[in-house]
């Protein structure tokens, strides 16, 4: 090996891997002895190339003597794995974890049809946040939550008090929860309200080291929740991804298109592990889903720039769901797999929102009927996105397909209250008030 580097060259070494650091940090650790670099190789299953780099870069203090290696000099204890510390994923159940987290999952916001929300058992929460924290090098780091209905990040943040959470999350409730929570906790935290169909916000590109996501089961949903994803992620092609999906054994094809979609984003599924999560519901898939481990290439962010969601119905539940769309054509499909005919549909605001209930006489409801059932319904909603949701639906009662981006425009334009506020704090003279200023918004 070259006599050039040290300590400081290691350390800007495992700097620039981040989250992917772990087993590279599991080196250090095993080079506290001589060690051959097959014996290296065999027991991190790093590649032999890896091993060579993080040698050479340490150079005079990669102490060579016949075959073996081993380092000398102070610091490296600093940058190794601390020692019991697993270097990949134990598959130890934490009962410890699965005990805290008990009575904070009981009091969760009750599951979102319309958000296509299936709650994720306690067991199932705690293994993510293990293999997280066994899988990943997670101290100081930012993990981003897209979607994050079943409280992952407070498992985390539990198991790895140094992480630094940012949440993004259409759903108020979850957000006032996760600001409680993890405020206790003490973990640096951000939280976000956003309907991950809009823009993401340019604040929120390249903060995270690694995101974490449960979509919506539709190809359009997963390759949505998880460009967005992608585009949270800094640190090239040593971030990583976390991906829950699942499908029922009986529906191949379905699969294959969400892993199409998923991988139109060229990444690389760098594992899958089958059945990993279980649900309470989702009959359909097993009440399962595997794990993704979604590894960024060169190619990654370039595609992420092209991605454009061709259909804003991601959901295959309630309102702006594939679901709505069948419905139009008789049928609804169940989540947990059954058939509905489409008068049998849900009824209610969700119904309401996703496929206006006919009148008597069989005709649709007016543009204007329709804006006031979605706004009805929305009561969890900021005022400006259950404005936007309105509007838009609306709209396209008339046969207009405006974007989300021109209905927001419009919005924006006429918002007579506070858009940051849910549109339940809303007393009625300000319900009134905003229903008056979005209905002067449809076509005369």
């Amino acid at each position: 090996m070259d006599d050039v580097g040290g300590l400081d060259a290691v350390r800007a070494h495992l700097d620039l891997l981040g989250v992917s650091s772990r087993r590279h940090r599991a080196l250090l650790r095993l080079l506290h002895e001589p060690s051959t670099i097959a014996t290296l190789v065999d027991t991190t299953a790093l590649s032999r190339r890896a091993v060579e780099t993080l040698l050479r870069l340490a150079g005079p203090d990669a102490v060579r003597d016949g075959d073996t290696y081993r380092l000398s000099g102070p610091g490296y204890d600093e940058l190794a794995l601390p020692i019991g510390a697993p270097s990949v994923w134990s598959r130890r159940e934490d009962d410890d974890l699965v005990d805290r987290l008990r009575p904070l999952l009981a009091v969760a916001p009750s599951p979102d049809r319309n958000l296509d929300h299936v709650p994720a058992t306690v067991g199932s929460v705690a293994r993510r946040a293990t293999w997280l924290a066994e899988e990943l090098w997670l101290p100081g780091a930012t993990v981003a939550f897209v979607g994050d209905h079943d409280l992952t990040s407070l498992a985390v943040a539990m198991v790895v008090p140094d992480v630094r959470v940012v949440v993004v999350d259409l759903d108020m409730r979850l957000l006032d929860l996760l600001a409680t929570h993890l405020g206790a906790l003490g973990v640096e935290h951000e939280l976000h309200h956003l309907d991950l169909r809009d823009r993401l916000p340019d604040g929120l590109r390249a903060v995270a080291d690694a995101f974490v996501t449960d979509p919506p089961y539709t190809p359009n949903g997963a390759a949505l929740f998880v460009a967005r994803g992608l585009a949270m992620l800094r640190g090239g092609v040593h971030a990583r991804g976390l991906l829950a999906y699942g499908y029922g054994e009986e529906l191949p094809t379905l699969g294959l298109k969400v892993q199409r979609a998923v991988q139109s984003l060229e990444v690389v599924f760098e594992q899958v592990l089958p059945r990993f999560g279980r649900y309470t519901g989702a009959q359909a898939v097993g009440s399962a889903s595997d794990w993704y481990v979604l590894a960024p290439t060169p190619r990654t962010a370039r595609a992420v720039d092209r991605f454009a969601l061709p259909d804003e119905r991601i959901y295959t539940h309630g309102r702006q769901s594939e679901e709505a769309a069948r419905a139009a054509r008789g049928t609804v499909t169940d989540r947990d797999g059954g058939a509905l005919a489409a008068d049998s549909a849900p009824s209610g605001p969700g119904a309401a929102a996703g496929r206006p209930v006919r009148q008597p006489d069989g005709t649709d409801p007016a543009p204007s009927q329709v804006l006031r059932a979605v706004l009805a319904g929305l009561d969890a909603s900021t005022v400006r996105a259950a404005a936007v949701t309105a509007l838009a639906k609306a709209l396209r009662a008339t046969g207009a397909r405006p974007t989300r981006a021109q209905v927001r425009e419009q919005v924006e334009a006429v918002l007579p209250v506070g858009g940051a506020l849910r549109l339940a704090d809303l007393d009625a003279p300000s319900r009134a008030e905003l229903e008056t200023a979005l209905l002067a918004l449809l076509p005369r």
